[in-house]
């Protein structure tokens, strides 16, 4: 099975994918760079497992992840947002793959379209 857990940055979606990943045989990308694309994954790694975690970002969208990756199952991790804005406004990359105020515009409106 195929999981992407898709949230913004300190929504705890690392965290998500760390405990979905603990499953004997299973592979964990917990941290895709934000301006990455979901990889192509080696046939070997089929017969696995994988967890992937991807974050909002400027460069690529849900679907487009959605599209490259092909999971089962998408979670959409989400937190108090105004705690997670308090969280992210305090880390250096809160801007990194574009502001964050941009990012979080982006995950209300993909929030509000499902």
């Amino acid at each position: 099975m195929k999981v992407l857990i898709y949230g913004l940055q300190s929504s705890g979606s690392t965290a998500a994918a760390f405990l979905l990943s603990q499953r004997p045989s299973t592979i964990g990308v917990l941290d895709l760079f934000c301006d990455a694309l979901a990889p192509e994954l080696a046939e070997e790694s089929k017969s696995h497992d994988i967890v992937l975690k991807a974050t909002v970002s400027d460069k690529w969208t849900l679907q487009q992840q959605i599209e490259a990756f092909k999971p089962d199952v998408t979670i959409l991790q989400s937190r108090n947002l105004s705690d997670n804005i308090s969280s992210m406004s305090t880390k250096r990359h809160r801007n990194t793959c574009g502001r964050m105020d941009d990012k979080v515009a982006m995950y209300k409106a993909l929030d509000k379209s499902l």
